[in-house]
Order: structure tokens, then sequence, then C-alpha cells
């Protein structure tokens, strides 16, 4: 800010930026599954998270990730589509669990409402899709959409 005036150059990269994340969430919503899949698969590796479980393999189970900085393991649960009620019934096996898991992520792209966590429970992220897209745009991951979809 330059005498309480704001520079027109930032705002107009921040009006672009809102409106290329508005843009990505709605490729992302036409992703089949399984790139939706893969592309959780990526944001989590490049945020720190490695696949120690083949994907999609274990009942009700997409994949298992260590973060091996800190040396967690998270349950992540990877949906399209999912309301309240799958969201519930992911967190109820993540508890069953909660010996081997650290931490709950549950991405999906499109929501049916508000999807909820349990109160006072940070362990459980639930990443709906406009929070997708912006760590698509974040990553730089747009390219990797835009092709599947080309």
């Amino acid at each position: 800010m330059i005498r309480g005036e704001k520079n027109p150059d930032v705002q107009t990269a921040s009006t672009a930026r809102y409106a290329y994340t508005d843009a990505v969430l709605k490729i992302v919503r036409e992703l089949s599954w399984k790139d939706f899949e893969q592309l959780i698969d990526l944001i989590l590796f490049r945020t720190g998270w490695v696949r120690i479980g083949t994907l999609g393999t274990d009942e009700g189970i997409d994949e298992e990730v260590k973060n091996l900085a800190v040396g967690e393991v998270a349950f992540v649960q990877i949906k399209s589509k999912a309301d309240q009620h799958t969201l519930d019934s992911y967190v109820e096996q993540f508890r069953s669990g909660r010996e081997r898991y650290a931490r709950m992520i549950f991405a999906v792209h499109s929501q049916s409402g508000n999807l909820v966590p349990p109160k006072n429970s940070p362990e459980v992220q639930v990443w709906e899709g406009k929070r997708v897209s912006e760590l698509v745009v974040q990553l730089g991951l747009g390219d990797w959409i835009e092709k599947r979809l080309r």
C-alpha cells in the first residue's frame, strides 16, 4: 500500500488468482474418480505425505500416507461425491483404527451440503472442493488437471 492506496497490479493479480481458483474447481469436478484419486495423491505428496499402501486396495481406505518429518500416519478417504452421512461413517471407521492413525483426511470435490468434522477433532480434516482447488493452484497442479480433460 502506498499512501493508503492499494497497488493496482496486486489487485489485478489477486482477482485473477481467485478467478483461476474458481475455474480450477469447475474442472476438478469434471475429473474421473480415478484421476481425482491421483490428484489427491499428488497433493499429499507435494505437501510431505508419502503413500505407504497401494491406492484404493484396503476395504474402506483409499490411501494410507505417512509424513516422514513428524512420523504421523494418516487415513485418507477420497470421494467424488459425499454428504454428511458419508463423512460420519468414515470418521467412525477412522476412530476404530485410531491406534494406527494420527489423522484422517477426507477429500471430496462435490459435497452435498456443508461437511462438518466432529467438534474438537483437529485430527479430522475435510478437504471440500474449494480447498482442493486452492491446493491445486498453490501447488502448481493446474496443468496436470487440464491435460486430463483435453
